[in-house]
């Protein structure tokens, strides 16, 4: 496939020229996932899962000229006591190292917002902070 012209998110005056074989932006180079649970006497359950999203380019930078966002690992656990068969005591706690990321980016204009003083162009999605439930489970 050949390249196309698009607009440069940091000067919309200028061309960037996306070659055949840049990085589609918003989608991590890298994506990984990994679960582990194990069953305890029958009666309590563990588990802890990581997420690896790697660095991806903002949305607006076809060309891949500008700086990535960063990639990231989270991590979660859960845990879950069956006090009868059919009634359960569970939580959960999602980034439990209260990762600090971005899991979007995208180049706009918000001076119409923010004021003509702003004059950063990107735009980016902070990553839920850490975060837990504490819940019953009742199944028939």
């Amino acid at each position: 496939m050949d390249g196309f012209d698009s607009v440069n998110p940091q000067d919309p005056t200028q061309v960037a020229v996306v070659s055949s074989g840049d990085r589609i932006p918003g989608i991590p180079e890298h994506l990984y996932k990994a679960t582990i649970g194990v069953d305890l006497w029958k009666k309590v359950s563990l588990g802890f899962d990581g997420i690896y999203s790697g660095n991806q380019y903002l949305r607006g930078d076809e060309a891949n000229k500008n700086n990535q966002l960063n990639g990231y690992w989270v991590f979660n656990t859960t845990a879950e006591y069956k006090v009868t068969k059919n009634f359960a005591l569970f939580g959960k706690i999602n980034n439990i190292f209260d990762t600090n990321y971005n899991s979007f980016g995208v180049y706009g204009n918000a001076t119409g917002v923010l004021g003509p003083d702003y004059n950063d162009g990107r735009f980016v999605s902070p990553g839920a902070p850490r975060g837990g439930w504490i819940g019953v489970r009742l199944t028939m």
